[in-house]
């Protein structure tokens, strides 16, 4: 048993691969077994394994794996994306993964894992997943709520035909009630856009007024 085994071990205490009783043989850098012995708690009502044991001794595997293969600089990681292929079962016994790296690059990893019963040597099921780097998903999140907030500090309030200046060149269209046309860059194709709003507002605002005086 390798440090890395241990560590693991501890680290799954009281979570989700500890109430599976998963167990690891091996863990590296680009690949990681594992297996679990079957147990009520992996099986659905119907008393078959339940696919989502499968799914979790296979995903697990890969995250372990995946941690031990993390590139520097990296805080940690995410899984993105997974897909697994059933093609078998079984009722009883042990059930084996072995996890391999596939694709490793800066910022995503892609691993494969088959999943085994160790009594027959079958495959129970093919299992591949993309892992991404948690810090940067983390950073990715904290430039959306920068957006977010932008656009709530600069929010303006909506005015009937009005065409409010925000900065030198750039402007924000308010051509009908409540209806935000979007903000237009100083070019030449933006000053043809903005001058047809503004005609627009301005043939709607009047011919309101007339049906007004009309009624």
């Amino acid at each position: 048993m390798n440090d890395a085994v241990a560590l693991f071990r501890a680290k799954q205490a009281g979570y989700l691969p500890d109430h599976l009783a998963l167990d690891w043989a091996e863990l590296g850098k680009g690949f990681a077994r594992g297996w679990f012995e079957i147990g009520k708690q992996h099986l659905a009502p119907n008393g078959y394994l339940h696919a989502a044991a499968v799914v979790a001794l296979a995903d697990t595997a890969c995250g372990y794996g995946c941690f031990m293969s993390l590139p520097e600089g990296a805080a940690g990681f995410t899984t993105v994306e997974l897909k697994t292929n059933f093609i078998g079962t079984a009722l009883e016994g042990r059930i084996t993964c072995e996890a391999r790296l596939i694709h490793g690059g800066r910022t995503t990893q892609v691993w494969d894992a088959e999943v085994k019963s160790e009594a027959t040597g079958k495959t129970i099921a093919l299992f591949r997943c993309t892992q991404a780097d948690a810090s940067l998903q983390a950073a990715r999140r904290s430039i959306d709520r920068s957006k977010r907030a932008w656009r709530r500090d600069h929010q303006i309030k909506h005015r009937r035909g009005a065409a409010m200046e925000l900065a030198p060149g750039e402007r924000v269209i308010m051509g009908f009630p409540g209806l935000l046309f979007g903000r237009l860059e100083p070019c030449p194709r933006s000053a043809r856009v903005l001058a047809l709003l503004q005609s627009l507002s301005q043939r709607f605002f009047r011919h309101r007024r007339r049906r007004k005086r009309l009624a």
